[in-house]
Formats: structure tokens, sequence, C-alpha cells
């Protein structure tokens, strides 16, 4: 049967409360009615009082790390969502509930980064889905922006972009699990990284303390082991303001632009610089079987070659071709010594 939203109103009631398909069409209508995005955000927010299909609503952590020298600015948006049970059995309710808390989360994940393009965010939490669609309803493809729609009974629509990436998939195939039922591994707690977020993650893990625990644990106060029957999700986030891969605490220059703009000419024979977006100091080789080392901007800790040649007051001859072997070598073992 369809899902009914319940309305409260002074006096008697005159008829049957619409349903929910009829509140989220009209929400849905104003939304493409306003052209605002910091009254859409607003609008997205308040879904949870006007159409209460979340029983455990997200909750909004908007934090700065200070840990790390400069504020590094993050907010995390975590969920619950209703879970697969009766999906296969027929249950309406329960694929039209879940079809509609994955699309009010992506309207609101989508206003949210329209509105603060630049904020580092991570949407996360227990989906209570697969990472692929369950053939129903494709909550995360829909939440991520990734998504088919002609692949699902219930067809979303593709709200968000930039699209969110699930970091799951940064794991061996063998790793891309956070609960177990009935023997079979699946992915349900996920780290949905954003655009703004995602050059500073590092790294996700599962800590294996419960879903692969025997479930006679859960009553053993003995062992920590089994506390949940679902593992949670580490995700590895670096507070690297001009995201070049070095944190902000060891970081030696600040606002470092990769890549840079030396060299100004051409990049010379064994002269090094930022050329491209990986990190690692680019060069000429020369004839025969190059230049035998390399550099990256861990080495320099966290310096262009732009930036050391200001730091040295190196000459035009670096500018142009891009900062020399000795530079580079003088510059590590001042920084690194």
């Amino acid at each position: 049967m369809p899902s009914q939203v319940l309305l409260l109103a002074a006096g008697c009631a005159q008829e049957p409360p619409p349903s929910a398909d009829d509140v989220f069409a009209e929400l849905r209508a104003e939304f493409s009615e306003s052209e605002d995005p910091a009254e859409k955000l607003e609008m997205a927010r308040s879904f949870i009082v006007r159409f209460p299909e979340h029983e455990q609503a997200p909750l909004v952590l908007d934090a700065e790390y200070i840990g790390a020298g400069e504020p590094f600015p993050i907010v995390v948006i975590n969920n619950h969502l209703r879970s697969l049970s009766g999906v296969d059995t027929g249950n309406e309710f329960a694929r039209q509930k879940r079809f509609e808390q994955a699309t009010q989360l992506s309207l609101f994940v989508q206003d949210f980064q329209t509105v603060n393009p630049d904020t580092p965010f991570v949407v996360t939490g227990d989906f209570n889905a697969f990472q692929f669609t369950d053939s129903y309803v494709d909550v995360m493809g829909q939440i991520t922006g990734d998504i088919v729609p002609a692949d699902s009974l219930l067809q979303g629509t593709d709200e968000v972009d930039p699209n969110l990436f699930n970091d799951i998939f940064a794991l061996p195939q063998e790793e891309r699990y956070s609960f177990v039922f009935n023997g079979n591994a699946q992915g349900f707690d996920y780290m949905l990284s954003s655009a703004a977020i995602a050059p500073a993650v590092t790294g996700i893990e599962y800590p294996r303390g419960n879903a692969d625990a025997p479930s006679a644990l859960f009553l053993d106060n003995g062992t920590p082991l089994r506390a949940s029957d679902h593992d949670a999700a580490v995700l590895y986030v670096l507070a690297d303001s001009d995201c070049d891969g070095v944190p902000n605490g060891v970081d030696l220059c600040a606002d470092t632009v990769i890549p840079e703009s030396v060299p100004t000419e051409r990049l010379g024979t064994n002269r090094w610089a930022l050329t491209d977006g990986d990190g690692i100091f680019d060069t000429s080789p020369p004839n025969g079987q190059g230049p035998g080392q390399s550099f990256t901007i861990q080495d320099t800790v966290g310096c262009s070659c732009e930036q050391i040649i200001d730091e040295l007051a190196l000459g035009q001859g670096h500018v142009k071709f891009g900062c020399s072997t000795g530079a580079m070598e003088d510059w590590i073992s001042m920084v690194q010594p």
C-alpha cells in the first residue's frame, strides 16, 4: 500500500491525508520553480519536518580541524536509511520509502554543494544499500549522482553534479564489505567524498571487529568484538589547504599551485618543475640513461620549483628552464637535514 503522511492542523479532518507521492511531487515542483540556491537549500533542510520519511533524520556536523595550523573546514552528513527488509517480497511501501529517502538526500547534497562549492564534505552512515542497484531502487547511485535510471524499477533522476565518490571502490574487491548477512558479505556503510574534499582523501578502511566476529560474542562483556553487527568505515583525510599532498602541519610552502608557472620557456635537461598534477617533479632527461634520480613534492616538504627559486633567490635561468639538480639537492638538504 502507498505510504501516508500525517498532517496535523486545527479543526476536524475533512478528507484523508495526501499520499507521500503527492506531497513529494509538490515539494519537487517547489524546487523546480525556485532559482535561488540558498532558498532551495533551506527547502531541502525543511524536508525532514514537512516530509517525515526519515525516522532517523540525517545529522550534519559543520566543523573545522585546527590541529595542523591553518583551520581545515569539513562538513559531515551522517545518515541511517531504511533497511532492505521486504523489498524483494512485494513490499511496495519499503521500496517507495527507500526511493524517496535517497532522492531527498540527493537533493539536499546538491543544494548544499551549490551554495558551498568549496567546502569539503563527506556523506556517510548506514545506507542499507549495496554499492550498486538492487534493481528496485538505486539508492547509492541516486545519492552519488552515478545513476542509470532504467536499471531500476523505481527510476530516479540524476540530481548530483559534481558526483560524489564512494570510497569503498578504492579498496580491493575482497575488502568491500561492512556487514555479513546469512554468510554474504555486503557493503552497507560508506564514505562518499565530495569533489571539494577528494584531493585530501588518502585512504579508507573497515576495522574488522564486528562483521567477521561470531554473533555469539554480542552478549559477551569480556570482549569488544561484535559490539555491533556492522563494521564502521574510517576515512583518512589530510588537512591540506593547498591540496599539494603535504599536510599543513609540515608544509613549508603555503598556497602551492600545481602545475606551476615555471618553466616560462621550456623544461631544460636535468631541470625540474611540477608541470602536471601528480606531485612528481618532471624533467627533460639527457641522451642516454637519464638523470638517475627523481624528486617529489614530499621531498621538498610542499614547495614547488618557483617557491624554491623565491626562497633561495635563484636567477632567471631557473625561472626559464626549471630548477637545476644542484638547487633541488641544496633545498632538500636544508629542509631535511
